[in-house]
């Protein structure tokens, strides 16, 4: 277990180092600026419980692909990034808030903060959460409030989506770039299937930047007032036994999801 407090990066990567199971005791707040991911771990038994906890002030200044996670084959669960601040100068370098290339499960995350790609002209990917997914990938119950701005596949919560599934997330972010941009998630290839999920944000028409015939089932764009679809899991009410809530002054009347409850951040 990792105890809450403030890390610089070095501090921080010396508390995980060879552990491929890996539990936060407490928030951490991040002191110094990182010029990679925190976190390089490509092994299928790779498992990081926030525990509930977030981890805040994560800084990146790359020039090649920038995350916290580098690339995902395992779990990550019950993680909140708070007020995130990932740049990358690189030719063609994708940028995201969690993990670079996802090919496992993240259950429960979240992202808050900034998120830039600076060398638009090579078309890198971004995403709020997530910039790249494959096969194995499995996305449920997370959301992303970060801005996003990259090339091409940007998305407020999934850049390129080239299969696996988003379940029950969203995305409110503003996001921008130049080609296959979406509010939810950027490019959808045809093997990948997103349910139950919404985004706000500034371009209505495209909660899907490219859709690549990819499933997509009950999502939508919303916009106030809004409300959820009747067979969406949820409450009027704070319940943890239910996915979904809306109302209770929580997340300016948009749907929240019940896991973060009050704890949900804003745009």
């Amino acid at each position: 277990v990792i105890p809450g407090g403030n890390y610089s990066v070095a501090a921080f990567q010396a508390a995980i180092t060879g552990q491929n199971r890996i539990k936060l005791g407490g928030d951490i707040r991040l002191t110094d600026i990182a010029t990679t991911a925190l976190i390089s771990n490509s092994s299928n038994d790779f498992y990081f419980d926030g525990n509930g906890h977030k981890i805040s002030n994560l800084r990146i200044n790359a020039t090649a692909d920038a995350s916290f996670i580098d690339t995902n084959n395992g779990t990550i669960k019950n993680l909140a990034l708070e007020n995130v601040s990932v740049t990358s100068s690189g030719n063609g370098a994708s940028v995201a808030g969690l993990v670079e290339c996802n090919n496992g499960t993240i259950y429960r995350c979240s992202v808050s903060g900034t998120i830039i790609s600076t060398h638009e002209p090579s078309n890198p990917m971004g995403g709020g959460l997530v910039a790249h997914t494959n096969s194995a990938s499995y996305i449920a119950e997370c959301y992303s409030t970060a801005n996003v701005h990259a090339g091409m596949s940007v998305g407020g919560l999934v850049g390129f989506s080239e299969a696996g599934t988003i379940l029950n997330c969203y995305a409110r972010g503003t996001v921008s770039g130049s080609m296959e941009v979406g509010v939810l998630v950027g490019s959808l290839y045809a093997v990948c299937t997103v349910r139950n999920s919404y985004a706000t944000g500034t371009l209505a028409s495209d909660i899907i930047g490219t859709n690549y015939g990819c499933t997509t089932n009950e999502c939508f764009y919303a916009t106030l007032p809004t409300s959820i679809p009747g067979t969406w899991n949820y409450t009027t009410t704070l319940n943890p036994s239910y996915v979904w809530g809306i109302g209770s002054g929580i997340n300016e009347g948009y749907p929240y999801l019940q896991y973060f409850g009050a704890q949900t951040m804003l745009p």
